[in-house]
C-alpha cells in the first residue's frame, strides 16, 4: 500500500477550523514544555555548583585548621625540647617535627 492511497482512504474532517486550533495548542504546549525544561537545568545545574562550592570551602577549612593544629603542636614539642638541653629532648622534638610516633616509655626503654 503506498502513502496516496491511505490518504485516499481518510474521510475529509469536516471542520478545519478546530484541526487548526488543536494543532495550534500542541506547537504552543510543545514549546512551553521545551523552555521548562531548558530553565529547569539550568536551576539544577545551579543547585549543583552551590553544593560543589559549599564543599570545596568547607575541605579548605578543615586543612586549614590541621595545618594550625600541626604547626602549633610542632612548636609545642620543639620548646619542650629546649627546655631539656640533653640528647634525647633534642632527639626527642627533631622526632615530632618529622612526625615520627616515639613514646617516651619507649624511648627510656630502648636507650637504657
Amino acid at each position: 500500500m503506498e502513502p496516496n492511497e491511505i490518504l485516499d482512504d481518510v474521510p475529509p474532517s469536516g471542520d478545519n477550523r478546530l484541526d487548526r486550533k488543536v494543532a495550534l495548542t500542541v506547537a504552543l504546549l510543545a514549546s512551553f514544555m521545551g523552555v521548562c525544561k531548558v530553565k529547569d537545568d539550568n536551576i539544577v545545574q545551579g543547585m549543583q555548583q552551590a553544593q560543589a562550592d559549599k564543599i570545596d570551602h568547607w575541605a579548605f577549612y578543615q586543612a586549614r585548621n590541621l595545618r594550625q593544629e600541626q604547626a602549633h603542636t610542632t612548636l609545642l614539642q620543639l620548646r619542650l625540647a629546649a627546655l631539656v638541653p640533653t640528647g634525647v629532648g633534642v632527639f626527642y622534638g627533631v622526632a615530632g617535627l618529622f612526625g615520627l610516633p616515639f613514646h617516651p616509655g619507649w624511648l627510656t626503654g630502648w636507650l637504657s
